[in-house]
């Protein structure tokens, strides 16, 4: 049985929050623990005309990425999670949600921390992680 709470859920970030309708393109992303929510926001895009497109995420998946993925799919962009995190990177944090945001600095893109630039147009500047630049 679907908790109801998950349908008006769905109502509210589709009809309000991304005021999503017809012709709109949506993408849902999650991982297994979200399947009511992304069954429910998938339906509701349905109805309201937009064409909804799903990444579901499964234990394990990050790590095959990461192992297997080629220069092109790796190259020129950083990866950042925010949310529950892995029980072997000895992190606290058990949310029950996690989004990934991926994006692509090779043109023009920058990236701080703590205030200090580390990465422009896609390349690691003169740090520890230099090397990287050339990995694969």
């Amino acid at each position: 049985m679907v908790d109801e709470r998950v349908g008006k859920l769905a109502r509210l970030l589709v009809d309000y929050a991304i005021q999503a309708g017809e012709g709109g393109q949506v993408l849902i992303s999650g991982d297994a623990s979200a399947g009511p929510l992304i069954r429910a926001l998938y339906a509701r895009l349905l109805q309201v005309g937009a064409t909804p497109a799903t990444q579901i995420s499964l234990p394990g998946m990050q790590e095959i990425f990461f192992e297997h993925a080629q220069e092109l799919q790796l190259g020129g962009t950083v990866h950042l999670a925010i949310g529950r995190s892995y029980a072997q990177t000895g992190g606290k944090n058990d949310s029950s949600l996690q989004t990934d945001l991926v994006c692509d600095l090779r043109e023009g893109g920058e990236l701080y921390a703590d205030g200090e630039l580390i990465q422009e147009n896609g390349g690691f500047l003169e740090s520890d992680l230099a090397g990287v630049n050339n990995a694969r």
